[in-house]
């Protein structure tokens, strides 16, 4: 969604407004002030929507564009022209519009109806048919409603060009996978063939010159051994605060109102073990679960870091043959414990290990 996508319906009103004011004198003159204050607040709330415009203000912009729409209709419906009136209901609805993208989801269509039903009693008490003031309050809520759609599409497209980055860079995480694994198998196979056979073969020969040689051999071998368990240890290792930002990225893609808080990095063993606990609990939310929200925190307290996974939409994991089975063993075995289940209508993942 492009700068003038956004920009572009208040900017049409505008002159529309602006032309039936000029030549109306003083009077004129305020309402055309007003009106460019209700445009450009307008035009401003949405830029904020996709974060064209940032900092502070957007709620003080809301009220000042409310304050000036309220203003500059009694303006207009003094000079009595019906065109004026109908692009005014027009640019309210969008203003509507602008202030119900920074609410709560299911707070915006209440909001936009809101508006229009108090446009509509606007231009009624003002002295128009009621005919008349339906037709400018149905006005406000079909240009409300068509950049609604606009905003809509918009969201549509920015879920799935996430969806693709986080596809490819799960595909990056599985390749990078996949060459660990292959390479420690077959590299590491090998080399530790290879230093079996030198140190059998300096056992057997009877030069000294062969059984120096062969040790050598045998030294070289087993350092590229360390050498390769050494390279895919760090290929494969797995790190919290990865692990962490890339939940919540996975479950924003898939439409999961997502948050984390992280009062501290864990590092060793113990982030490593938290960084899989936080990857399937994860998993289980996408496959299993109908979410809508979802948290994830990270503590750290008395020498024990605890991560808790929590969501509103899962259902109870099966502990038999589950990944959070075999993950709740590796981390015993560390001196922690996994559990998880139903807490207040919520299901929680939580894992606590010595940090």
């Amino acid at each position: 969604m492009t700068i003038w996508t956004l920009a572009g319906p208040p900017l049409v009103l505008w002159p529309l407004l602006v032309m039936p004011l000029a030549g109306e004198g003083a009077r004129g003159v305020v309402a055309i002030v007003l009106v460019t204050l209700l445009v450009v607040t307008t035009i401003r709330l949405m830029l904020r929507a996709v974060d064209i415009v940032r900092g502070r203000g957007a709620w003080l912009e809301a009220v000042s564009g409310g304050l000036a729409a309220t203003a500059a209709f009694p303006l207009i419906r003094q000079i009595g022209d019906r065109p004026a009136a109908l692009f005014w209901s027009m640019a309210a609805g969008l203003l509507a519009m602008a202030i119900a993208l920074r609410l709560p989801r299911g707070r915006r269509v209440p909001a936009i109806l809101a508006a229009a039903v108090a446009i509509l009693a606007a231009q009624w008490i003002s002295g128009y048919p009621p005919a008349t003031a339906a037709l400018m309050g149905a006005s406000a809520l079909g240009t409300a409603a068509g950049v609604g759609m606009q905003w809509w599409t918009y969201e549509v497209a920015q879920r799935l060009e996430d969806a693709r980055v986080v596809a490819a860079e799960l595909a990056v995480a599985e390749e990078r996978l996949r060459f660990a694994a292959e390479l420690h198998d077959i590299q590491g196979h090998h080399l530790q063939v290879i230093a079996l056979k030198s140190e059998l073969a300096a056992r057997v020969a009877d030069r000294d010159k062969a059984v120096e040689l062969m040790r050598e051999v045998q030294e070289l071998a087993r350092e590229a051994l360390t050498d390769t368990r050494a390279v895919v240890g760090g290929y494969r290792q797995v790190s919290l605060s990865v692990e962490l930002a890339n939940a919540v990225k996975v479950l924003r893609a898939a439409g999961v109102a997502a948050t984390v808080t992280a009062d501290d990095e864990v590092g060793g063993t113990a982030g490593r073990l938290l960084g899989l606990v936080a990857r399937e609990a994860t998993t289980n939310i996408l496959r299993h679960s109908h979410a809508s929200r979802a948290s994830v925190v990270l503590a750290v307290q008395e020498g024990h870091g605890t991560l808790t996974v929590t969501n509103d939409g899962a259902e109870e994991a099966s502990a038999a043959g589950s990944g959070l089975a075999a993950l709740a063993e590796r981390v015993e075995a560390a001196g922690g414990r996994l559990s998880w289940g139903n807490e207040q209508g919520s299901f929680t993942v939580r894992a606590v290990v010595p940090a």
